[in-house]
């Protein structure tokens, strides 16, 4: 999966071409020098915390990788604790086309459809009608149906 590091190389890329150290980029970026050193070699999951924080020390936009996170997502062990506080940041931003993308992928599996309700209910409460709207759905026995509020 050339995808799942993209991430992981544009960084290793981004270092190599300004000459910085991993323990400058460490400092740089507040990740624990050897948290980067797991995550550069692809043994440790980026968490929504580290990817601000490898962003900002890179100095691009903050939803710079976010199409490139949502693999990030998949290519470990799911991990709500890792996907909730990317969707939350991904409404806030109006980064609809990635809570979609999410959402879509964890609906493959409808053990996170309540998940995903309790979402949906603190972007609503949080006034992010469109990101709740693509959350929200309701379960009728087996039946889910998704529904939008615009």
């Amino acid at each position: 999966m050339e995808s799942t590091n993209s991430i992981r190389k544009k960084l290793m890329q981004h270092m190599q071409s300004n000459h910085i150290m991993h323990s400058t980029f460490a400092d740089i970026s507040g990740i624990n020098s050897g948290t980067l050193s797991h995550i550069l070699q692809g043994n440790k999951p980026i968490s929504m915390r580290q990817l601000v924080a490898i962003t900002a020390g890179m100095g691009l936009p903050e939803d710079f990788f976010f199409d490139d996170y949502i693999e990030e997502c998949f290519s470990f062990l799911i991990s709500i604790r890792r996907i909730r506080p990317f969707i939350i940041r991904c409404a806030e931003l109006d980064r609809l086309d990635c809570v979609e993308q999410i959402v879509n992928r964890l609906l493959d599996d409808l053990a996170y459809v309540s998940v995903l309700f309790d979402i949906a209910e603190e972007l609503f409460a949080n006034n992010k009608r469109l990101a709740a709207g693509g959350l929200y759905s309701f379960q009728n026995g087996r039946l889910l149906i998704l529904i939008c509020i615009a």
